[in-house]
């Protein structure tokens, strides 16, 4: 082979492989989150399958009260199809607008282990979302976690009468920080508080959070959970 040819064939490779590289550094995740690597595995745990007895929420001049925070399709049909589709089981929790609304995930973990990471599902209705730790506080066995803020993407709304419901896909968001684990049940919360996420000029909605579907847990233990699910769905009345 003439030498010409093999510093092409060489010239080729290096920039495949560079090409390649460069690839993989600036690849990202929809939402600032999604698939992680390095050790351990990403549990998924449903919104839905929380205890909802007792939590109150808030809409558009609409108070909600336990099972009525959970929409899906079968629910409320304005909720466009491909913002059902992207729910992981169908349904999310809405509307703990309420300052001081906390959704409650009670995981077992079968061993202790650090820096395991949290990811939230979530869309919003109520616009882009700036947000930060004192907004919404997540919470592990009583400490909250001191997070770098996130914006999650919604619609561009000028007042609270653009408001309509769900309408942007739902899409993962990593919170940057890690916490330890226990050997048997932990307790995750995530709260409202007051904040001016929402629409200033209406006060039932000047605080919101983003609707959820899902938290997922990444973590070197084995995590599991006692679902509400199948209870919350027959009070519900669905199938």
């Amino acid at each position: 082979m003439k030498k010409t040819k093999v510093l092409s064939l060489i010239l080729a490779t290096a920039m495949l492989v560079a090409v390649a590289c460069f690839a993989a550094a600036c690849g990202g995740d929809e939402g600032g989150g999604g698939n992680e690597t390095g050790p351990g595995t990403t549990y998924t745990f449903e919104a839905e399958g929380i205890d909802v007895t007792g939590l109150t929420g808030r809409g558009y001049s609409v108070s909600y009260s336990e099972t009525e925070l959970i929409i899906g399709k079968e629910t409320t049909s304005s909720i466009p199809d491909n913002v059902a589709s992207s729910m992981s089981n169908g349904f999310c929790i809405a509307y703990w607008n309420t300052p001081g609304t906390t959704l409650t995930f009670k995981i077992n973990a079968d061993k202790a282990s650090e820096n395991n990471t949290i990811t939230l599902r979530v869309s919003s209705e109520y616009g882009s979302l700036d947000v930060t730790k004192d907004a919404l506080s997540v919470i592990v066995n009583d400490t909250e976690l001191d997070y770098d803020p996130f914006t999650i993407v919604g619609e561009d709304l000028a007042s609270v009468n653009d408001w309509h419901g769900l309408a942007v896909p739902f899409a993962d968001y990593k919170i940057s920080a890690s916490f330890p684990l226990k050997e048997g049940e932990n307790v995750i919360k995530i709260r409202t508080n007051k904040n001016k996420l929402g629409f200033e000029e209406d006060a039932f909605l000047d605080s919101v959070s983003p609707d959820l579907d899902c938290i997922k847990i990444r973590s070197e233990s084995n995590l599991t959970w006692n679902s509400m699910w199948d209870e919350n769905k027959e009070q519900m009345g669905l199938d």
